[in-house]
């Protein structure tokens, strides 16, 4: 779990926060969740590039997401390692 503050100067403060869960259901079975928003601002470049392969847009507005995700890991068969000094 985590918070995230950006104090942007043309965006102004921008929170994000996410949020990350397990349960172990025993010894061979996990289960996993997490949730987090995000926020990406355009670059310079982006904004004002003068390429004329790469022309920058003025007009572009920060990215924002919300994401998800969720999962279980299973354990077939624990291997445990030896080593021989021989």
């Amino acid at each position: 779990s985590g918070l995230r503050a950006d104090l942007h100067s043309v965006w102004g403060l921008q929170i994000n926060p996410s949020l990350s869960a397990a349960y172990i259901f025993n010894n061979n079975l996990l289960a996993k969740f997490s949730v987090g928003k995000a926020f990406r601002a355009p670059t310079f470049i982006e904004l004002y590039n003068p390429s004329p392969t790469n022309i920058g847009n003025p007009g572009l507005i920060p990215e924002r997401a919300l994401s998800a995700d969720m999962g279980l890991e299973y354990v077939f068969q624990k291997v445990e390692k030896s080593h021989w000094i021989e």
